[in-house]
C-alpha cells in the first residue's frame, strides 16, 4: 500500500542511499568496458541497495532476445544470447521490473537468473539505446567541424550541450579557433548559444551560479 508523505527519517534514509550511490560515479571514469568494473561497481552499489546479484542484459533491437553482457561472478551464460519471453509492447511500456519471486514467476522461473539462484529482482527496464544517449550532455571539446556540429544538432537540444576546448591540453590557438568555429558555425541561435557557452554549465552546475562571471574575449564568451 502506497504511504503518504515520507517521514523526516525516511527521507535522511533516502539522502543517505544517494549519498552512497554517488561513489559509483568516480568508479565509471576513464572506463570505456563497464564489464571490466561491474564487481567494483556491485561491491560499491551493495552499501546503497544490498543484493546477492547484479546483471546488465542488452535487448536487441526489436525487443525479442536479451545478451546477458555483464554479471557479477563466472558462468558460461556471458555474452550469451536468449529469448526474451514478454511481448516487446509490454517491455517498452515498463520504467522498471519488480519481482518478488522468480521461482513461482511463470516466465521467470527458467530464465538463466532464477537458475544462477537469483530470487528476487529489480530492474530498470531499458527504452532503446538511442533513448538514454539523448538524454546525456555533450560538449563541443574538439568537435567544432560544420558537420560535427551539425549531426549533433540533429541529435540533442541545445540545452544539451555545452561548450568545451580541452584546454590547457590543447594549444591555446587551437582553442579559440574552436570558440570562432562555434561562433559562426550557422546552426545555433544567439539563445542557443549562450545555453552552450554559460547556461547550460551553471544549471549542470549550480553551485557556480552566484559566482561564475563571463570571461570574455573580443566580446565573446570563453570557457573559464
Amino acid at each position: 500500500m502506497l504511504r503518504g508523505s515520507p517521514s523526516a527519517d525516511d527521507e535522511v534514509e533516502r539522502l543517505r542511499r544517494l549519498e552512497l550511490a554517488a561513489g559509483l560515479l568516480p568508479a565509471l571514469l576513464r572506463v570505456l568496458d563497464v564489464r571490466g568494473v561491474f564487481e567494483g561497481l556491485s561491491a560499491i552499489g551493495r552499501h546503497a541497495l544490498p543484493h546477492d546479484m547484479l546483471t546488465l542484459g542488452l535487448f536487441n533491437g526489436d525487443f525479442t532476445r536479451l545478451t546477458m553482457f555483464a554479471r557479477t561472478g563466472q558462468g558460461d551464460d556471458l555474452g550469451r544470447d536468449f529469448p526474451q519471453p514478454y511481448p516487446p509492447a509490454v517491455v517498452r511500456a515498463w520504467n522498471f521490473d519488480i519481482i518478488d519471486d522468480r521461482v513461482e514467476h511463470p516466465l521467470e522461473r527458467d530464465r538463466p537468473p532464477t537458475r544462477l539462484g537469483m530470487r528476487s529482482s529489480l530492474a530498470q527496464v531499458p527504452q532503446g539505446v538511442l533513448h538514454y544517449l539523448q538524454r546525456l550532455y555533450y560538449d563541443t571539446a574538439l568537435s567544432c567541424s560544420p558537420s560535427a556540429l551539425a549531426a549533433l544538432r540533429n541529435f540533442v537540444p541545445a540545452s544539451q550541450i555545452v561548450f568545451g576546448s580541452d584546454f590547457p591540453f590543447l594549444p591555446s590557438p587551437l582553442a579559440t579557433a574552436q570558440l570562432a568555429a562555434l561562433e559562426n558555425t550557422g546552426q545555433f541561435g544567439e539563445q542557443e548559444k549562450a545555453q552552450i557557452f554559460r547556461e547550460n554549465a551553471l544549471q549542470l552546475f549550480p553551485r557556480f551560479a552566484t559566482t561564475a562571471a563571463t570571461a570574455t574575449a573580443g566580446g565573446s564568451p570563453v570557457k573559464a
